[in-house]
C-alpha cells in the first residue's frame, strides 16, 4: 500500500473499505469489476470522488486476504468470487467481525434513520472484555471478583481464561477455576472486577469451545447423556423453528398440514426446557417421557400461580390510589 493512499485515507476508513469489498463480493459474486465500481460509486465510502482504480482494487483484495483469510479469484468471465466461501462464512469469530463491520458500514450510510433502528442491548459485562481477551492472548491467569446469584456471595476466583461466548444477550467466560479445580462458566455481568496476573497457564491442545458446548442447548453444561428429543409444534412456531433452528442438531422428521415434529440430539438442560416453555401452547414435548413429565410438572406449577388472586394485589391497588 502506497504512502499516498495511507496519507489520504485513515486506517479505520481503509478497514471499512476492506469490509465493504469483502461483503460486496460475498453478497453479489461472481461480480465484475465494473459492477463493483457501480456499487462503490453509490456507497458513502467512495465519497463521490474515488472510482476505485484497478491498482487500488488489487491492493484491497490483497488486504482482505491478509486480514480476513478471504481468497478472491477472477474467473474466465472476468468475474470476482470468493474461493473459500464455505470455510469462511460457515461461522466463527471472523464471520462475526466481518458481519458486524458490514452492518456498521450500512448504518453509516443510513445515519438519517438512526431514530428508526433499535438494537438489543447487552448488559455491562462488556467492559471486562478487553482485559479478558488480553489475558487469553498473553496466556496468563486472571483473578475475577464474581457475584454468585445462586449463593448470593462475592468471591475472588483465579481462572485460566480459555474462551468467551455470547448467548442470549450475555457474555460468558469459560475457564478453569482454581477455586473449584474444575471448568466453570461465568457470566460477565456478574463479574465486578478483572485483574490480570503474571502467572502463565497452558491451554489444553485439544480444547475447542465449540466442542465443549456440543450437545448442549446454551450455556448450562450439567451432567447428563445426550438424548433424542422430539417435539410437536403447531401454528406459526413451525415457521419460526424452520427459519431459526434452536440447535444445530434440529431436524424436521414429520410435516402435516397443521403441525410438525422436530427432533433434537442434545442434553435436555434447564435452559433448553425454559426455551421450550417460552413457546407456550404451540409446543409439546413428545419424548423422552421423563423430559415430557418434567415439562408437565413445570406447567402445572405455573398454572397454580393463577388459580387464586395474585399475592400483594390489594397492596398494589392501594399504592396506586
Amino acid at each position: 500500500m502506497s504512502r499516498e493512499t495511507i496519507g489520504k485515507v485513515s486506517a479505520a476508513e481503509l478497514y471499512r473499505r476492506y469490509v465493504w469489498l469483502a461483503d460486496t463480493i460475498n453478497s453479489y459474486g461472481p461480480i465484475t469489476l465494473r459492477d463493483i465500481r457501480e456499487k462503490w460509486a453509490g456507497s458513502c465510502l467512495s465519497d463521490g470522488r474515488d472510482n476505485l482504480p484497478a491498482r487500488t482494487f488489487q491492493r484491497y483484495l490483497e488486504a482482505i486476504e491478509t486480514m480476513f483469510g478471504i481468497d478472491v479469484e477472477c474467473n474466465r468471465y472476468n468475474e470476482y468470487y470468493i474461493v473459500n466461501q464455505d470455510d469462511f462464512f460457515g461461522g466463527g469469530m471472523k464471520k462475526w467481525i466481518l458481519e458486524s463491520m458490514s452492518l456498521s458500514n450500512t448504518l453509516r450510510e443510513s445515519v438519517s434513520l438512526k431514530d428508526r433502528i433499535m438494537f438489543e442491548e447487552v448488559p455491562s459485562g462488556q467492559k471486562h472484555l478487553a482485559t479478558i481477551i488480553g489475558a487469553m492472548r498473553e496466556g496468563v491467569r486472571i483473578i475475577i471478583r464474581h457475584h454468585s446469584y445462586w449463593r448470593n456471595d462475592v468471591a475472588d476466583v483465579e481462572v485460566d481464561p480459555y474462551a468467551l461466548r455470547i448467548f442470549s444477550r450475555r457474555w460468558y467466560l469459560i475457564g478453569y477455576s482454581h477455586r473449584r479445580n474444575a471448568m466453570r462458566t461465568f457470566a460477565l455481568d456478574r463479574i465486578e472486577s478483572v485483574e490480570k496476573t503474571f502467572r502463565e497457564f497452558e491451554m489444553p491442545e485439544d480444547f475447542s469451545v465449540k466442542e465443549y458446548f456440543r450437545g448442549y442447548y446454551g450455556i448450562i453444561t450439567d451432567a447428563g447423556k445426550v438424548e433424542t428429543v422430539d417435539i410437536r409444534v403447531t401454528g406459526n412456531q413451525q415457521q419460526y423453528l424452520r427459519s431459526l433452528p434452536l440447535h444445530p442438531s434440529q431436524t424436521e422428521i414429520r410435516k402435516e398440514k397443521d403441525w410438525s415434529v422436530f427432533r433434537f440430539r442434545l442434553r435436555p438442560t434447564f435452559d433448553f426446557r425454559q426455551e421450550l416453555l417460552s413457546r407456550g401452547a404451540n409446543l409439546e414435548v413428545l419424548s423422552p417421557e421423563w423430559f415430557r413429565q418434567q415439562m408437565a410438572d413445570e406447567i402445572r406449577a405455573m398454572a397454580r400461580l393463577y388459580e387464586s388472586p395474585a399475592a400483594g394485589a390489594d397492596e398494589a391497588d392501594e399504592c396506586g390510589d
